[in-house]
């Protein structure tokens, strides 16, 4: 079986591909297009929206796998912590920066709460729920942070069993979210339903790590038959939801202000999303699949196609007209392509720079690379 878990950036490539196809979906109204027969398709518009879901998934996985290390480090919490915050943070608010003076120049200025989220992350200044940082898809990474955080804390205790008191406290969390409402918004994030589909993945995590340990090769076909079975079952889920209205659990602005339809997200999108995760990371050991180069160099680009693709939409929005184009549909496929080839060069040439920069600056010269999967 292969040591490399390629699937892990299959799985990135396929979320990161359909954020940007609902953000396009999304540009391509905002512009009057004509209305595109995609949109029209059940509920394909907004059901694109689960790539999210799928990288809260894959993030937890990836925990799972990266985490242990540290627990043998007298100061494990804090390198973990000083690692996800090089690995997303130098980015991150580098594009912000960018964003900021393109704001500026369309006259539509940024305020000072989008300028305390994007810093702080957490919504500790926020009025209301749903305020967005300076790069409007970064509320996400709110809640990557956030786990980040709860995993520090139980690094910090270093328990014999790291994973199972962090599901827990996700689970609890989450379920304390369900059944209160209360007037202060850091309160409602602390306890966003949505925090289950990080246990799932953490759960899927360790399933994985487990029967890999106790891997025979008597027990092929039963792994074979397994991962079939979950793939199948977890896409099939995936795709059924595209029978269910997801207008609302598709919206951040519901999302961050509705545990109610946090939950209903986590359940509809994130519990399918893992059985689809677990199944797929099998099949790549059990069949010893070739992931094509394609997908494993999109999936290495994602955080920057997440980062930068909504500024690559707007101009595509903006020079689409100029050639006498007008079709919705063509819009998007064209919108979704071009995102993902500029991705793929802004990785390269200033993701990755601009990671072993900063990894040089606050590590010393023997510290190991971070890894390039540990991402959002």
């Amino acid at each position: 079986m292969n040591k490399k878990i390629n699937s892990i950036q299959l799985l990135r490539a396929i979320a990161v591909i359909l954020v940007i196809y609902n953000h396009s979906f999304i540009i391509s109204r905002g512009n009057n297009f004509s209305d595109s027969l995609q949109s029209h398709f059940l509920n394909v518009r907004h059901w694109t929206s689960i790539g999210l879901d799928l990288f809260f998934v894959v993030s937890g996985v990836i925990m799972t796998i990266v985490t242990k290390s540290y627990l043998k480090k007298p100061d494990g919490w804090f390198e973990f912590l000083l690692k996800r915050m090089v690995r997303i943070l130098p980015l991150y608010w580098l594009l912000s920066i960018v964003v900021y003076f393109e704001r500026y120049a369309i006259h539509h200025p940024v305020t000072h709460g989008e300028i305390a989220k994007t810093i702080l992350f957490f919504p500790v200044f926020a009025a209301r729920d749903a305020l967005l940082p300076i790069i409007g898809q970064g509320w996400s990474l709110s809640l990557e942070i956030y786990f980040y955080l709860i995993i520090v804390i139980a690094l910090v205790f270093k328990p014999k069993q790291l994973f199972r008191p962090l599901i827990v406290t996700l689970i609890i969390l989450g379920v304390v979210g369900c059944f209160i409402d209360p007037k202060s918004v850091l309160i409602k994030f602390l306890c966003t339903p949505i925090l289950f589909e990080f246990a799932f993945g953490v759960a899927v995590g360790i399933g994985y790590q487990y029967f890999m340990a106790r891997y025979d090769q008597k027990k092929l076909s039963t792994v074979k038959i397994l991962s079939v079975t979950a793939t199948i079952i977890g896409l099939a889920l995936m795709l059924a939801s595209l029978l269910y209205d997801s207008d609302g659990i598709s919206s951040p602005a519901i999302i961050l202000t509705d545990n109610g339809m946090a939950l209903a997200r986590s359940l509809i999108w994130g519990l399918p999303c893992s059985i689809f995760v677990f199944g797929l990371m099998f099949m790549e050991q059990a069949f010893e699949l070739t992931i094509p180069v394609i997908w494993i160099k999109i999936g290495d680009a994602s955080f920057s196609g997440y980062l930068i693709h909504m500024l690559v939409i707007l101009t595509v929005g903006k020079l689409y007209p100029k050639f006498g184009l007008n079709n919705g549909d063509i819009f998007v496929i064209i919108a979704t392509l071009f995102s993902i080839a500029v991705s793929l060069p802004v990785y390269q040439y200033l993701e990755k720079p601009l990671l072993n920069i900063t990894n040089k600056l606050v590590f010393k010269p023997t510290t190991k690379k971070t890894q390039a999967t540990v991402t959002i």
